[in-house]
């Protein structure tokens, strides 16, 4: 599933030298995917005292988890996810995307 967000993130965005513009977090900031699962972005908000930003994932106009991005110098954290009525918060933190510019290979 990385390979087609990538290329969603390439797409929707210029290459931009900072990480939180490089990568789309602008709240309302959608795309499709083919097999028709739409993601979006949410409004930054404060979860267990961390900024995210929430990224919705829907099919057929439902929405199925979100998960919860955080943007740092360093690259793109997911540090949470919420589907089933659930919150899992991952500590330490995954590592989505390096800092930008992300270069081939990455």
């Amino acid at each position: 599933m990385r390979r087609p967000l990538a290329l969603a993130v390439f797409l929707l965005t210029p290459a931009l030298a900072a990480t939180d513009t490089y990568f789309p977090n602008a709240a309302g900031t959608r795309w499709r995917y083919s097999n028709g699962e739409t993601q979006q972005t949410g409004r930054p908000r404060v979860i267990q005292g961390v900024n995210v930003v929430p990224l919705g994932h829907s099919v057929g106009g439902k929405l199925i988890s979100e998960d919860y991005l955080e943007y740092r110098a360093d690259g793109v954290y997911l540090r949470g996810v919420q589907a089933g009525g659930k919150l899992n918060w991952y500590t330490p933190p995954l590592q989505v995307y390096p800092a930008s510019p992300l270069t081939p290979g990455q």
